[in-house]
């Protein structure tokens, strides 16, 4: 009988056991696809100020572009006097 307790608690520990490393791995889970989210966030913000920057710089070059254009557009070749 005394063997018998034994062996039912032995079996409770290791089902504990069991039950404490999934509970683990689910947290583990759970902490890396949280980082992974945060990481994609910080990322997709860095992203977005690199191209507004690269927006600002864009519109410089169109708007030196259209005035050298209208310049152009301007522009009349000297008569030559003979």
């Amino acid at each position: 009988m005394q063997l018998h307790i034994k062996l039912v608690l032995d079996d409770f520990k290791n089902a504990e056991q069991q039950i404490n490393n999934y509970i683990k791995s689910f947290q583990d889970e759970f902490d890396r696809l949280l980082k992974e989210r945060e990481t994609r966030e910080a990322e997709a913000e860095q992203i977005r100020e690199t191209l507004n920057v690269q927006k600002v710089k864009l519109n410089e070059y169109l708007n030196e572009v259209t005035a050298i254009r209208v310049s152009l557009d301007n522009w009349k070749p000297l008569q030559r006097i003979r």
